[in-house]
C-alpha cells in the first residue's frame, strides 16, 4: 500500500535515469522533501501494480533535476521528471508557438561550409534564418539547430534515398560534398514541416520539441499534453516503468503466397486511437473488471480524442501526419520501457480489441492479406468490406485504391513471409519488407528493380534479368550500398563481409563516425571500389572485371530473387 514517513527505495536507477533527472522542475509525491519545496494543490495518482490510484499524499513542487534523481534513488514518487522545462510555457499559454520559420542548412566539408537555403546555395557566411539544420554538425551561426540525426533513423544517404528515390544513392557514391548538402538540404524542410505541424497541433514550440527530442521520442511530446491536461484538472500522475513486456499479437496475417490480380486495399483510419476513443480508455480510471479491465475515460482519453477529431476533419496532410504521430506514440508509450505513463492494461486493451476486429475480418472476409491497420481481398469483395466496415460504430475503413497487381512472399519455412509484399499500378511500385525490397542489390539492379519484377512476372527467372542488367551497367553500380556506423565495429564476434569491408574503409577514412560503404561480398573475399579484402583486411587492387562477375554470382544467391521467382511462377505476364 502506500508509503508514509520515510519512503522505501523501489529500484536503483541508471545512469541514465539520472541524466534524465537534471534539469527544470518536477514534482514529489510524499513527505517534504526539503526546506525549500513548495506545496502544491493537487491530488497525486500513484502506480500500484498495474493500476494509477489516488493517494492521501502531498505533492511537493522543487527545482533541479540533480536534487529530483537523489530523491528518486531514495523512494521518493516522482511526476513529469522526463519532461523538459522549456515545455511547459507553452503549455501554461505564456508562449505560443511561431510558425513559417525560415529554414537554412549546411554541410562542412574540409573547413568548408556548405548552405542551402530558398533555393540559394553558397560558401561560408550566415544566413538570416529561424532554423539552422545539419546532419550531426554544430551549427557555425545564429539560429534554433535541428540536429537532423535526432529526427531520422537512418543515415543520410539512406533517408534520402528512402524519401526521394533510390537515385540519390549515386550521389552518395560520387562523395561530391554539394551533393551531400542538397541531402541535407531536401531532409531539412521535410523534417522542419513535421516539426511545425507537431507545434500546431499541441501548442508546443518547436524548440521545446527539439528539448524533448534530446532525450526521448515523440511520445514524450504526446505525454507532456497528457500531463498538463491532468493537471488542469487537478491532479498528477507518478511517473513509473512497466512490469512485464508487452505481449505478441498476431497482427500480420497472409493467404497463399503469389501473384494477385485487382486487389483492394482497405485502411483503418487511426485504428488505435478510435479503439482508444470507443472504449474510453485511459490510464486514471483503468480498473479490474468481469471478463478483464474497464475504464471510465478521462484527461488521456478526451486528449486523444481531441486530436482523433482533429486529424478525421483537417485536410492538410502534415498536420494529419503529426496528429497520427503523437496519437500512436502516446498510446504505444503506455507499455514503454523508459519513465512515462506507463499503463499496461491500457495498451492490452487496445491491442486486444484490434487483434479481435482482425480475426473477424479473417474469419469473414477471407483477405489476401492483411497486418495492423489494412487489409487487402480481391476488388470483387470490396462491397462486402465496406458493408462490414459500415457496421463498425466509432471506426473509420477507408477503400485506398486498387493495385493491378499484388504480390505475396513465400517465407523460407513455408506459407507466406509477414510483412513482405509488392504493390503495383497506377504508375506506382512500392515493394515492403526486407524479404522483397532491393536495399541488398547492387545499385544497378536497385534502380531497375520493377524491371527485375516485370521479368519474373513474364515467367523469366528475375536472377537472369538482374544478371543482365549487371553485365551493363556502369563500373559504379555494381556495388551493394550500406551505411554502418563505426563504433558498432568495435568487439565484433561474427564478422560478415559487410564488417570487412566497413573495417578497411574505416581504417582509411580516418576519424569517420559513419562509413558509406559500398561492396560486393564474394565467398573470402569482399570487394570495395577498387579493391579485394580478405578476413584480415589484407587487400589487393581488383578490376571491373572480376568485381562484375562477383556481382553477378552475388545475386544469384540471394533468397530474394528466388522467392521472387517462387512466388510469380510463371504463371502470368503482366506489364507493372
Amino acid at each position: 500500500m502506500f508509503t508514509f514517513g520515510r519512503p522505501t527505495p523501489r529500484r536503483s536507477l541508471s545512469g541514465a535515469d539520472i541524466a534524465q533527472l537534471r534539469r527544470g522542475a518536477v514534482y514529489i509525491i510524499g513527505p517534504r522533501p526539503s526546506a525549500d519545496a513548495e506545496r502544491v494543490d493537487l491530488v497525486p495518482y500513484v502506480k500500484e501494480g498495474l493500476f494509477y490510484r489516488e493517494a492521501p499524499l502531498p505533492v511537493w513542487r522543487i527545482e533541479g533535476r540533480a536534487a529530483a534523481a537523489k530523491l528518486a534513488a531514495r523512494g521518493y514518487r516522482l511526476s513529469q521528471s522526463y519532461i523538459p522545462p522549456s515545455v511547459r510555457p507553452y503549455l501554461e499559454g505564456r508562449r505560443s508557438p511561431r510558425l513559417g520559420g525560415r529554414v537554412a542548412s549546411f554541410y562542412l566539408d574540409r573547413g568548408v561550409v556548405h548552405w542551402r537555403m530558398g533555393g540559394e546555395a553558397w560558401k561560408g557566411g550566415c544566413p538570416q534564418a529561424d532554423y539552422v539544420a545539419s546532419w550531426g554538425q554544430p551549427p557555425p551561426c545564429p539560429g534554433l539547430w535541428v540536429d537532423l540525426r535526432r529526427i531520422y533513423r537512418r543515415h543520410l544517404w539512406l533517408e534520402a534515398a528512402e524519401r526521394m528515390g533510390d537515385a540519390w544513392l549515386l550521389k552518395a557514391a560520387r562523395r561530391r560534398p554539394e551533393d551531400a548538402a542538397d541531402a541535407v538540404h531536401a531532409l531539412a524542410a521535410e523534417a522542419v514541416a513535421f516539426l511545425e505541424a507537431l507545434a500546431a497541433a499541441t501548442g508546443i514550440g518547436v524548440d521545446a520539441i527539439l528539448d524533448v527530442l534530446e532525450r526521448n521520442s515523440v511520445a514524450a511530446v504526446a505525454e507532456a499534453v497528457f500531463h498538463w491536461e491532468a493537471e488542469r484538472r487537478g491532479y498528477v500522475l507518478e511517473d513509473s516503468r512497466r512490469l512485464f513486456d508487452m505481449p505478441y499479437f498476431d497482427m500480420a496475417r497472409g493467404g497463399k503466397p503469389g501473384v494477385y490480380r485487382g486487389v483492394a486495399e482497405f485502411d483503418f483510419r487511426s485504428l488505435f486511437p478510435s479503439l482508444a476513443v470507443k472504449l474510453g480508455v485511459d490510464p486514471t480510471t483503468a480498473r479490474p473488471c468481469a471478463g478483464g479491465y474497464c475504464f471510465d475515460g478521462g484527461p488521456i482519453a478526451d486528449v486523444i480524442k481531441r486530436w482523433l477529431e482533429a486529424r478525421l476533419r483537417t485536410g492538410d496532410k502534415r498536420l494529419s501526419e503529426a496528429l497520427k504521430w503523437l496519437m500512436n506514440a502516446g498510446i504505444g508509450a503506455w507499455g514503454k520501457a523508459g519513465w512515462g505513463i506507463v499503463c499496461e492494461v491500457c495498451l492490452l486493451a487496445v491491442r486486444g480489441a484490434a487483434a479481435s476486429l482482425f480475426d473477424e475480418a479473417w474469419r469473414r472476409l477471407k483477405p489476401i492479406y492483411g497486418d495492423t491497420d489494412s487489409i487487402y481481398v480481391e476488388s470483387s469483395r470490396a462491397g462486402d468490406v465496406a458493408q462490414w466496415a459500415s457496421a463498425l460504430d466509432g471506426l473509420t475503413l477507408e477503400l485506398r485504391g486498387v493495385w493491378d497487381v499484388f504480390i505475396l512472399a513465400p517465407a523460407r519455412g513455408g506459407g507466406a513471409a509477414e510483412k513482405n509484399y509488392i504493390k503495383a499500378g497506377g504508375g506506382v511500385f512500392e515493394a515492403k519488407g526486407g524479404l522483397l525490397r532491393p536495399h541488398d542489390l547492387p545499385l544497378a539492379v536497385r534502380l531497375r528493380y520493377r524491371e527485375v519484377v516485370e521479368a519474373a512476372l513474364a515467367g523469366r527467372d528475375p536472377a537472369d534479368a538482374a544478371a543482365e542488367i549487371l553485365r551493363a551497367a556502369p563500373p559504379e553500380q555494381l556495388f551493394v550500398y550500406r551505411a554502418v556506423e563505426v563504433r558498432r565495429l568495435a568487439g565484433l564476434k561474427r564478422r560478415g563481409a559487410l564488417h570487412t569491408a566497413a573495417l578497411y574503409l574505416a581504417r582509411r577514412c580516418g576519424g569517420c563516425e559513419v562509413v558509406d560503404v559500398f561492396y560486393v561480398p564474394d565467398g573470402d573475399l569482399v570487394y570495395v571500389p577498387w579493391a579485394a579484402v580478405d578476413r584480415r583486411l589484407a587487400a589487393r587492387p581488383a578490376d571491373e572485371r572480376e568485381v562484375r562477375a562477383a556481382a553477378v554470382s552475388y545475386i544469384r544467391r540471394l533468397w530474394k530473387l528466388k522467392a521472387l521467382r517462387l512466388a510469380s511462377g510463371g504463371q502470368m505476364k503482366i506489364v507493372i
